[in-house]
């Protein structure tokens, strides 16, 4: 299920709006700042609520991400099947919700009291009103890693789901942007980009631009057999060391973590035929993620082959606390569909184009790639205070891939690979 900016609703919209090549951050009349702003028609909290069994009182004063993530919710169960579900639910213990999400909306200086905010402004109810509404009795967690939030949700879900706890998961992240302060404070922290936009890769990097929106999957415990769109094979997490400031990139971690993701997955990081990066389109960022992976997948790779690079954010702007989530979305659809989506970067930034010297690493193409039975596509996503994350996907098998039709809204998650 997704709700992305302008108004990107469903996985066929996403793969268009992949294709179009079109930035959906832009400037909105009654919006101070730049942004990837949802349209009312795709989000409308006190409209969308009461469709959601809350009621309009309640919907008024909480926050509207509680309701973005039942929408999710209702979306990605819908495009799950019904069969799919009905098997999910008839368990309700062995399935979790693991969400990320990192900023409350204020609350109104003039608000007037109500019992509903007790909960209704809380980050840490999100995936539980989620549960309740579902009857979901696994662990429901709402991750709070900030920019790496989605993915390091996806992980927790994996760590479950192969250790038998769980055997489905609604995993995923979720940003509104309802806070104007919050901008302010970013840009004088040099966070966003004065043109309002994230121009990764490009010579024109200068920050990143908020977006809102959010993603959720359903991911299974593989068997095997269960049709879905794409293998989830690998996943792993850690953090920044103290050697550099909380805010600063990292690039040792960033290899850390690909290379740990690799190994969870039982696979090479010179077998990577794509990774969908970070991406934020900062000058000093993109560089060193770049040189993170010509150190990794960029590596070793005697085939003759070069890893291909992508980014969401480039068309979508900064999900934030949902951007890991659209990055494993995007992945997902590119195995689905064995291809990667054309993009273009007309000028390069100088100190990416130095980064991949000597790697087999490539730029988006603006024809698209296609791609191969298995291929290996890696998603990174790291946190402003020095969280990363990365997840490998893999193309699934010819008889167990499902094309788009209904019901095909399940990622299996592979179980671990053997110890070396």
């Amino acid at each position: 299920g997704l709700v992305l900016p302008p108004a990107v609703n469903s996985c066929d919209e996403l793969w268009a709006a992949l294709w179009r090549d079109e930035c959906a951050v832009r400037k909105v009349a009654d919006r101070q700042h730049f942004g990837g702003y949802l349209e009312q028609g795709a989000f409308d909290a006190k409209r969308d609520g009461p469709k959601l069994g809350i009621e309009a009182s309640e919907a008024a004063v909480i926050d509207p991400q509680h309701i973005l993530a039942l929408l999710l919710a209702s979306r990605c169960f819908e495009d799950a099947g019904e069969a799919t579900m009905q098997e999910a639910l008839a368990k309700p213990d062995r399935f979790g919700i693991y969400l990320g999400a990192w900023q409350a909306a204020p609350v109104p200086a003039e608000r007037r009291p109500s019992a509903y905010r007790v909960l209704g402004t809380s980050l840490a109810a999100i995936a539980s009103r989620v549960a309740n509404t579902y009857d979901i009795q696994g662990p429901a967690i709402t991750v709070n890693t900030a920019c790496s939030a989605g993915l390091v949700a996806v992980n927790a879900a994996m760590r479950d789901l192969r250790a038998g706890a769980i055997d489905f998961a609604l995993v995923g992240g979720l940003n509104l942007l309802s806070d104007d302060a919050l901008f302010t404070d970013l840009s004088r922290a040099n966070f966003l980009s004065p043109t309002g936009a994230c121009h990764t890769f490009s010579a024109a990097a200068d920050g990143y631009a908020r977006s809102e929106g959010g993603v959720l999957l359903l991911l299974a415990r593989d068997d095997g057999r269960r049709p879905c769109r794409a293998l989830v094979r690998g996943s792993a997490t850690n953090q920044n060391s103290r050697r550099r400031p909380m805010t600063a990139v990292d690039p040792v971690a960033q290899e850390r973590v690909i290379r740990a993701a690799c190994a969870d997955a039982g696979v090479s990081p010179s077998q990577l035929a794509v990774v969908e990066c970070h991406g934020t389109g900062t000058k000093l960022g993109d560089p060193v993620e770049v040189s993170a992976l010509a150190a990794t997948v960029g590596a070793g790779r005697g085939d003759g082959t070069a890893c291909q690079l992508t980014a969401a954010k480039m068309l979508f702007g900064h999900l934030e606390s949902g951007a890991g989530a659209l990055g494993l979305l995007k992945a997902v659809l590119m195995a689905q569909r064995k291809e990667v989506p054309g993009d273009d970067v007309p000028k390069v930034n100088p100190a990416v184009t130095e980064a991949m010297q000597g790697a087999a690493l490539s730029l988006p193409k603006a024809a698209g790639v296609k791609l191969e039975e298995g291929a290996l596509i890696g998603i990174s996503s790291f946190g402003f205070a020095g969280n990363n994350a990365h997840a490998i996907v893999e193309v699934a098998p010819a008889e167990r891939r499902l094309l788009g039709r209904p019901g095909s809204g399940c990622a299996a998650v592979a179980p671990p690979a053997p110890l070396p």
